[in-house]
């Protein structure tokens, strides 16, 4: 059996320039082409020291790991550890995925002759198997990380919320909501959306059973009904408009809201509780929709600025 040492070189360089360009993308590390292509050389000629048999004590796992710090070093530069950290974890993710994608393919279209320990299934492995698995592993990669930074995104997006009335609060999770146009019939003050079932903790039992016993757009044509005059007096009607129609939508306002914006603690009493009947996250990420009006207004530790 003849093993060509120039295929296997180059089939590493190619294999390894990619997991370094994936390696990148998703640690978030700055890179050039010639770096990748010179770490992608070092890998591929380590790989071909393993082929011919001979140096094994630097093969140990040890040795392993020491050498690819190295090949990172090469492709991204000097970097904190807890950088370099993160790019080591997703350097043996994407080499793994990558690997794993090329052998089941391999499988795929080689049948039984590819199973573990058949040494003429890896023998059969030609440049059309590694750009299937290329691509396989590239497309599942993109969908990951789309869906990993839209998670993140939005998670940055999401401030917790203490909403205060009478002797009662709550604590919410509340998305900001760049879109959100709402304000109260005035157009003076924002609205925050809040899931009903959630917003029911700052509300006595008088008013719970009036939302409870009653469709959603009832509300506020049977109001008179409501036996709480007190929550009756801070009842405001918001105006909104949904796709191919208009309506009105229950709020009231509450003593004061408390938004924590970093290390920032914004705390206001302009600002309207609208009540959504719905959920508003499917997958209960967060339960209120908060207007970006409201971190521009309040008062901070700092000092204070009325939102009107």
């Amino acid at each position: 059996m003849y093993i060509y040492a120039d295929v296997v070189l180059l089939v590493n360089i190619v294999m390894n320039s990619i997991i370094l360009v994936l390696t990148g993308w998703a640690a978030g590390c700055n890179f050039k082409i010639w770096r990748i292509i010179a770490a992608a050389f070092l890998g591929g000629i380590y790989a071909l020291g393993e082929v011919t048999g001979e140096f094994v004590l630097l093969y140990t796992p040890l040795v392993k790991l020491i050498a690819s710090v190295a090949i990172l070093f090469i492709a991204f530069g000097k970097r904190r550890w807890r950088s370099l950290i993160i790019s080591l974890a997703w350097f043996y993710i994407m080499s793994i995925l990558a690997g794993g994608a090329v052998f089941g393919w391999l499988i795929f279209t080689n049948s039984s002759s590819a199973l573990p320990g058949n040494n003429q299934g890896w023998l059969s492995v030609t440049w059309y198997h590694l750009a299937a698995g290329v691509v396989l592993v590239v497309m599942l990669f993109l969908v990951a990380l789309r869906r990993m930074r839209t998670d993140i995104t939005q998670r940055q997006l999401i401030f917790p919320v203490t909403v205060y009335y009478e002797d009662r609060q709550v604590s919410l999770s509340a998305l900001l909501d760049t879109g959100n146009r709402l304000f109260s019939a005035s157009g003076q003050t924002p609205v925050i959306l809040v899931d009903f079932e959630s917003i029911t903790e700052v509300l006595n039992e008088k008013v719970k059973n009036y939302l409870r016993e009653r469709p959603s757009s009832q509300w506020l044509v049977e109001l008179g009904q409501c036996g709480d005059p007190a929550w009756l007096a801070r009842i405001q009607c918001v105006p909104y408009r949904a796709v191919g129609c208009s309506s009105i939508l229950l709020a009231f306002k509450p003593d004061r809201v408390m938004v924590i914006n970093k290390d920032r603690v914004i705390e206001t009493q302009s600002v309207v509780i609208g009540i959504y009947s719905g959920s508003l996250s499917a997958g209960d990420k967060y339960n209120a929709l908060l207007h970006p009006r409201v971190l521009e207004c309040g008062s901070d530790q700092e000092g204070a600025n009325a939102c009107a």
